[in-house]
């Protein structure tokens, strides 16, 4: 076993539970669907360079630089979520094309991707004569957990700080939150990947950009009423989530109803503290 710097992402089904009710009575088609999303993802993951760890019917975790060097980790990891998502795209695709058994249409598949980069202990186990390749820290945690969170931003790619500062060359990341979802409730911001270096560049990514420097400063500053004012002007540029804003006006009226303190440090928890 070693520690390493890697870059874990975690990737799943969204809906699953949901997904599986609807299939109750028919079986064959569920695992004919779930066969038919899952494959291509892990296939991206391959084919970036990614290590498969953990997978299960519903998410899988892939690594990168580990167990073999990857001096471009992060980037890598990200190229392999635009994969994935361009993969599910042609899933649903294919399969709006087919019937169930009953003659219904299938349902579209959402997938939500977690990214974090950070230190870790990467080796082999050995147990019952099978060995298998693992990796430890607190970024394959963060990983599954901003997987998890990204269903209420609304983009399906959401990665940490220490990914985005690692790969910003590669990709237009535009903050998403600021809220304690680490393994020891510490504050992250997170970010989604909304395109490349040419979409980082363009004057309507600024633009969107900059609104939410202000909105998440407006909110750090528990300036409530200017929060509102700039996500209401946010909603009308270009790339906008309208999910994302209704997350954000939630909680500023929840925060005036219980205001944070004034040595609060502009992260949301889901606890009051």
């Amino acid at each position: 076993g070693e520690t390493r710097v890697v870059t874990c992402l975690s990737c799943g089904l969204r809906r699953y539970a949901e997904l599986a009710e609807s299939f109750k009575d028919d079986p064959a088609d569920f695992t004919r669907m779930i066969n038919a999303a899952l494959g291509p993802l892990v296939d991206a993951a391959l084919e970036h360079g990614g290590t498969i760890g953990h997978l299960s019917n519903e998410s899988f975790m892939a690594y990168w630089n580990a167990p073999l060097d990857d001096g471009e980790h992060a980037i890598h990891a990200c190229d392999a979520a635009q994969a994935m998502t361009v993969a599910i795209a042609s899933v649903n695709e294919q399969l709006s094309q087919e019937r169930r058994f009953d003659g219904t249409s299938f349902a579209t598949i959402e997938v939500g991707i977690g990214i974090s980069t950070g230190q870790a202990i990467t080796g082999g186990f050995t147990a019952h004569g099978q060995t298998s390749y693992s990796v430890t820290g607190d970024c394959t945690l963060l990983a599954d957990r901003t997987r998890a969170l990204s269903a209420q931003y609304g983009p399906a790619i959401v990665v940490t700080d220490d990914t985005r500062k690692a790969a910003e060359r590669g990709y237009a990341f535009l903050e998403v939150d600021f809220i304690a979802a680490g393994p020891r409730e510490e504050p992250v911001k997170l970010f989604a990947i909304l395109g490349n270096p040419l979409v980082r560049a363009s004057p309507k990514f600024r633009a969107l950009a900059t609104f939410h420097d202000h909105i998440f400063e407006s909110v750090r500053a528990q300036q409530w009423e200017k929060a509102r004012e700039l996500i209401d002007q946010c909603r009308k540029l270009s790339g906008a989530s309208q999910k994302l804003y209704d997350l954000h006006l939630a909680r500023i009226a929840w925060f005036e109803k219980n205001p944070p303190g004034s040595d609060w440090d502009g992260a949301f928890r889901f606890t009051v503290k």
